[in-house]
């Protein structure tokens, strides 16, 4: 149990770090505030989204959430409760925005800025913004992709898990040609996730071997970008597939290859402190609650930072570049998003709690799970 607890406290704080990766790796767009600086990362800590959501995904099916209603309702509520209102306050955010620098949406979006956010938001809402070739993510909130891709993979699990007999590998197979290769194409660091809960309990590493893994898995990935790898890569199949295929029909998924073993290398990373965080003790209970509460404030964080980002940077449209500028950008994206999250987290239980009453209502041989229902 204190091993677990180590290792939950660490999750926290690896979630904190990828969101927070993010939030930088989008100030520093040159498109947002104009600056030179390369910060390559923002890519790589979605896919350490992806691997921590395989992971707690196993968690609570094995623990919590053990029947499909359960489950589902859970995921839904979960995804829903800050997917839902980021959907309608980006637009806001974008309303402001363009009122101050139209060019600055406009260099953004080189097609025309949209007028379709219904159909963009709908999409996103019921999750088939990224199904097969199609990309219907909102315009001016970019981070909403990866909710499209996430989703599916808590259907496929709860379709493997959930779902007994002979039916199940055909069911898997009709979802998986349903949603089409681009998002397949990034789940196998989301296994990972799923796998380093299952054999969590194997890892069994001298605590030096531990923290050499803790030390390489960012190194191999920091010195990829350094020796060009992304690029290496990317002229591997660009040829056989197309530049317009890989960068309009895959588009978020253009760069699987070096993802995908973005994934590999945050696995072993993280199989490495599980192996070093056996001689840990947890940390003071004042301490676990701030990082758990902070964590807590990822998702909206993440949903809601870019169009935040894109008002501040239009509002400051007379400033020069510079990291004065891009400060701005980033502490204030990170104050309203995590601001806003705070109200937004709220939302989660009482939508619980309303979608498994509506359930009970139509099926009312389900019994009363409410005491069961995780709260992450």
């Amino acid at each position: 149990m204190r091993l677990e607890q180590s290792f939950s406290q660490y999750l926290d704080f690896f979630r904190i770090a990828a969101a927070l990766i993010v939030v930088a790796d989008h100030a520093f767009l040159p498109g947002m505030t104009g600056t030179a600086i390369k910060f390559p990362f923002g890519a790589d800590s979605v896919i350490a989204f992806f691997i921590l959501s395989g992971f707690v995904i196993s968690y609570v099916a094995d623990r919590k959430e053990r029947d499909p209603v359960t489950f589902s309702v859970a995921r839904l509520s979960r995804l829903w409760s800050v997917l839902i209102p980021a959907l309608l306050i980006a637009p806001c955010f974008d309303f402001i925005g363009l009122h101050f620098d139209p060019a600055l949406y406009e260099a953004w979006a080189p097609q025309g800025v949209s007028g379709h956010w219904l159909p963009q938001a709908g999409a996103s809402a019921f999750f088939v913004n990224e199904i097969w070739f199609t990309s219907l993510s909102p315009q001016f909130n970019t981070p909403v992709w990866s909710i499209g891709f996430e989703f599916w993979y808590y259907v496929l699990f709860a379709v493997f898990v959930f779902c007994r007999g002979r039916f199940r590998w055909p069911i898997l197979a009709l979802i998986a040609c349903g949603i089409g290769p681009k998002i397949l194409l990034l789940m196998p660091p989301w296994l990972l996730g799923v796998a380093l809960y299952r054999w969590r309990a194997r890892i069994t590493l001298p605590t030096a071997v531990g923290l050499i893994l803790v030390l390489a898995g960012p190194s191999m990935i920091v010195l990829g970008h350094y020796v060009h790898g992304l690029d290496r890569l990317r002229a591997l199949y660009i040829p056989l597939l197309g530049r317009d295929f890989v960068y309009s029909d895959l588009n978020e998924a253009r760069d699987f290859l070096w993802l995908n073993l973005v994934g590999i290398a945050l696995t072993l990373h993280l199989a490495g402190v599980f192996a070093v965080v056996r001689n840990w003790q947890p940390a003071l209970p004042t301490l676990t609650s701030f990082i758990q509460g902070a964590a807590g404030l990822t998702y909206s964080i993440y949903l809601l930072h870019f169009p935040a980002q894109m008002m501040i940077a239009a509002l400051l449209h007379d400033q020069p570049p510079g990291l004065p500028k891009i400060g701005v950008v980033l502490a204030g994206s990170l104050m309203i998003s995590a601001g806003l999250g705070y109200f937004l987290e709220k939302i989660k239980s009482p939508l619980r709690q309303w979608m498994m009453q509506g359930i009970r209502n139509i099926l009312p041989t389900i019994r009363n799970r409410d005491d069961e229902l995780p709260s992450s």
